[in-house]
Formats: structure tokens, C-alpha cells, sequence
């Protein structure tokens, strides 16, 4: 049985490898002369960088964590989390947004983040390095979570 799991962890590793070496790729054909569809599309580029991140081997960009959704979330969390993710494309800086949907694990998780967001009963509060900044309605909290950023000079 060891034997079987080392074999797995191998080739386990062997692939997490050959995915990191394909989206190295895939950034090189996106950023180089060939162009994004060479390398599948736009699509294929996100998927990409997204694994680069993931690995610690990209360390530019908003990397946006949020929770599945489930019985405790009061607010639309997904819109939430969608929105956050298409606005922090922008962001240049190395910085982690957290995008939590209820008071019970989200106050904890937005904590570990530089920015983040606590989703209560159709409001929430915003973080900053830890530190609960405001507590505003559920349609203000992107604009207030973006508003922190850019006061950081995080977006140009």
C-alpha cells in the first residue's frame, strides 16, 4: 500500500510539474509575439496564471479567495465573489482579497487577508490588514473594499 501511495504522490507531482511548465508557457505565448489565442485563448491564459498563483511560483496580482456558499451566507456571495474577481484584474500589487459570506468563519478568514470582506444580514464589514475598517450595506461593499485598495495605491 506505501508503495501504491508514493507511486500516486509521483505522479502527482510529475503533473502539478508539467501544469506549472504549461501555464509558464501559456503567459510566455500570452505576453510574447505569437498572442493569447495561440495559447487557447483568453481563457486558457487565466487558467494559467491562476495556477502559477496557486503554486506561489506568481507573486503579482490580487489573488481572490472566497467561500462556498451554504446555509449560514446572508448575502449574495457569488455575485460578490464574481465582481471582486473581474474588478481585481487591474491590481498589479501582490495582495489577497478574501470574499467571505457570514459572520461565523468570515470575520477570521478576511482577517488573514490584506482587504477583505465579512457578509452579514444584506451587509457586511471591510478589512484592512486585519483590522475591521467600516461596516457598510451588502451594495456598497465592493465599492468600499475597492475604495481601500486604490487609497493604497494598489490599482492604477
Amino acid at each position: 500500500m506505501r508503495a501504491l501511495r508514493s507511486l500516486c504522490l509521483m505522479l502527482l507531482t510529475t503533473l502539478i510539474a508539467q501544469v506549472s511548465l504549461d501555464a509558464a508557457e501559456i503567459g510566455w505565448y500570452a505576453s510574447g509575439k505569437k498572442g493569447a489565442v495561440a495559447a487557447g485563448g483568453k481563457g486558457a491564459v487565466v487558467a494559467g496564471i491562476s495556477i502559477l498563483k496557486a503554486m506561489g511560483l506568481r507573486k503579482s496580482g490580487a489573488e481572490v479567495i472566497s467561500c462556498p456558499t451554504c446555509g449560514r451566507t446572508e448575502i449574495d456571495i457569488i455575485s460578490l465573489a464574481v465582481e471582486v474577481e473581474k474588478r481585481a484584474e487591474s491590481i498589479k500589487s501582490p495582495i489577497v482579497i478574501a470574499v467571505m459570506g457570514c459572520v461565523v468563519n468570515g470575520p477570521g478568514e478576511a482577517r488573514e487577508a490584506d482587504y477583505g470582506i465579512a457578509g452579514g444580514k444584506g451587509q457586511g464589514l471591510l478589512f484592512k490588514n486585519g483590522k475591521v475598517v467600516s461596516k457598510v450595506p451588502e451594495d456598497k461593499l465592493i465599492d468600499g473594499l475597492f475604495d481601500l485598495i486604490q487609497a493604497e495605491e494598489h490599482i492604477t
